[in-house]
């Protein structure tokens, strides 16, 4: 760079910069990660962990534009002293939020006063007859952010008049509990009565979920006590070069061009380590088999922290999500006999605390880690992270087959994934 302020911290990696852009956080929570998919079995029913009524998953909003948000999630400890991997993964569904006005809005104003609702969450599922069980009902839905610089429509919204996309700058509470004011780049062009959908906007949830064959500790044999030792930290964020910051003291950092590439007020994202590969399983060549691609030795990525001694200060960027792959079988050995049946597949992170050692990718890939998922080790005074097939969903069921022979879907297996790791600093 040639103008502006630059730092480096004792790694040789630079904190500041002229050409900085930060990552502002609009939405942060945590929560008990728990399964997605339907249990195979009494015996080994991944529900049992956690003690609740509804020991499935909840969705979480994502606030703002799906692709313009960043995810970042990592585990914390808030009780007992076990070390072992902590397995999570990520599937994004989608719900509707519905603006509804509670005064009539007037002719040539740039503002209405509404409501939030948000409809029941639908998760996305390329297998029917493998299914899903998860809970619908939207959580850490907060109206002030989760809209906020949403395009609108026209003339059904009474914006006929109105050029361009029309956006909702701002969103502020009111002395009404439950009623809002929402600003907007345009104008009415129609008065349009109390009670009216002002807006009604599709927007994306996520699932933090576990493997369907345990719980969000790696060693299902461990019970309630060991597993509610965790809890998974989250935040969303956005890409930022504009100065919201109103503390009014510190130190900012401007570009040449009067965008903010630094602020001391902002807590910003820094990447420590990135590592990239393939991390999904496909169809064996023996009837009803995984293996993972051709020249492929692993479907396990990881890197280890510089710092294991902050290890609960780092966080993985989501960067893989979804159903990745789908099996039906003849045969298995968790008792449900040898009538076909149906197994799914995501892409999944595991946390390796410093004495753990493994990070037990066999074990969040569930009955396919018998067959090829590999347990990746570090040594005992590291710390790391990983990315590798896990364990969504068992149904003891499947649709009739053709001549006895069954099928698998792979729908990822070439995808190159990148497992990003850093701090919040």
């Amino acid at each position: 760079m040639s103008y502006g302020l630059e730092t480096e911290n004792s790694s040789g990696r630079t904190l500041i910069d002229e050409s900085s852009r930060q990552v502002q956080i609009v939405k942060s929570g945590s929560i008990v990660p728990k399964p997605i998919g339907r249990a195979y079995s009494a015996s080994l029913n991944p529900f049992r962990f956690g003690g609740s009524a509804n020991p499935i998953s909840s969705p979480i909003l994502v606030p703002g534009l799906g692709q313009e948000s960043l995810v970042f999630i990592k585990p914390r400890r808030t009780s007992g002293s076990s070390s072992t991997a902590l397995h999570v993964g990520v599937q994004y569904g989608t719900t509707t939020i519905v603006w509804t006005s509670t005064q009539a809005t007037i002719i040539g104003t740039n503002y209405v006063y509404a409501t939030y609702a948000t409809s029941s969450a639908l998760m996305p599922f390329s297998l029917n007859y493998i299914g899903n069980d998860y809970s619908s009902t939207v959580v850490n839905d907060s109206p002030t952010v989760d809209t906020l610089g949403s395009v609108i429509g026209y003339a059904a919204n009474g914006l006929g008049n109105n050029t361009g996309a029309t956006r909702i700058l701002n969103i502020e509470t009111t002395a009404t509990s439950g009623v809002y004011k929402l600003t907007i780049s345009g104008t009415w062009g129609a008065s349009k009565p109390t009670g009216t959908n002002s807006f009604t906007l599709d927007r994306e949830v996520v699932w933090f979920y576990t493997p369907n064959n345990g719980g969000f500790v790696s060693s299902f044999s461990y019970g309630s006590s060991q597993q509610n030792e965790w809890i998974l930290d989250y935040k969303f964020g956005t890409l930022s070069d504009n100065a919201e910051e109103s503390a009014g003291y510190g130190l900012e950092i401007f570009t040449s061009a009067g965008r903010l590439a630094w602020s001391s007020n902002r807590v910003n994202f820094q990447i420590e380590k990135t590592v990239t590969g393939p991390t999904d399983i496909e169809a064996g060549t023996a009837l009803g088999s995984w293996a993972y691609g051709s020249g492929v030795s692993s479907p396990v990525i990881h890197t280890t922290v510089d710092s294991p001694s902050t290890f609960s200060d780092y966080y993985i960027m989501v960067t893989g999500s979804g159903n990745t792959s789908g099996f039906v079988k003849g045969t298995n050995n968790n008792g449900v006999g040898n009538s076909p049946h149906g197994i799914s597949f995501g892409v999944g992170y595991a946390f390796c605390p410093v004495g753990q050692r493994f990070f037990n990718n066999a074990t969040m890939a569930g009955p396919a880690g018998g067959d090829q998922v590999d347990t990746v080790s570090i040594s005992s005074t590291e710390a790391g992270m990983s990315m590798s097939p896990i364990y969504q969903s068992f149904y003891g069921s499947a649709p009739a087959i053709t001549g006895g022979s069954y099928v698998s879907d792979t729908w990822a297996i070439e995808a190159t994934r990148t497992l990003i790791i850093g701090k919040f600093v």
